[in-house]
């Protein structure tokens, strides 16, 4: 899980940034799946005061609840595959549903190991889409995010290319795209690209202020690897 380790680094450095590609890599793909929502409930309280460990152990226990939710799905649509080995839509949701399950590992058990392999099973879930059902247009981006979790960046960098050709109007693949190039790749300029497409495609006025902002710190960072240390 190299690239997640390299995201949490960089996000201290950008947190716009990571919080943006934590967004798109995981409520960007795994919409329908309430993976973030005991996430997000973690108790603003200091340790110390009363609720705290109260919370703490209501949010494990929601977690938990949902992972067993997943693996349950997951087993159920094992089942289901057995008898319907080339249904392209039973592959697709056996890769979301296997890729919600790697993030709950990761996210809340920290369980590197874990998380790895389920994202290499959902990995190859999408593989399998796309050899059944080659016009499906999402599967490219979900394989490009599914790689970056498993830190195969040659991988993710085809996947983004690809969601891209596949429908330029799609500014959730740009931005995953710009985010991925800036953040794993340190390639700034293929990251700006990205982010003038997204604006060249009229986003919302909240899109379109968030990319130009991105844009400046992108300038920035280029300012700043470029500079020889003293």
């Amino acid at each position: 899980m190299g690239f997640m380790s390299s995201l949490r680094s960089f996000g201290r450095r950008r947190p716009a940034w990571g919080i943006a590609l934590t967004a798109v890599l995981v409520l960007g793909l795994v919409a329908g799946y309430a993976v973030w929502t005991p996430l997000a409930g973690v108790s603003s309280q200091q340790p110390g005061q009363v609720d705290a460990a109260k919370e703490l152990e209501e949010w494990q226990k929601a977690v938990r609840d949902q992972i067993s939710q997943r693996e349950a799905e997951i087993a159920e649509l094992e089942k289901q595959l057995e008898d319907k080995p080339q249904d392209a839509d039973l592959w697709l949701k056996l890769g979301d549903t296997r890729y919600a399950l790697g993030y709950l590992y990761l996210m809340s058990e920290n369980d590197g190991a874990k998380a790895e392999g389920v994202f290499k099973e959902a990995l190859e879930s999408y593989e399998k889409v796309r050899e059944l059902n080659p016009a499906e247009k999402g599967v490219f981006l979900r394989i490009a995010n599914t790689a970056v979790f498993l830190g195969d960046n040659e991988r993710a960098e085809a996947g983004y290319r690809e969601a891209v050709a596949a429908d330029p109007a799609d500014n959730n693949a740009r931005m995953s795209y710009a985010l991925f190039l800036a953040m794993a790749k340190e390639d700034y300029d293929g990251a700006i690209a990205q982010w003038q497409k997204i604006l060249e495609n009229s986003p919302e006025p909240d899109l379109a202020d968030q990319v130009r902002q991105f844009i400046e710190q992108a300038e920035e960072m280029k300012k700043t690897a470029s500079t020889p240390a003293q």
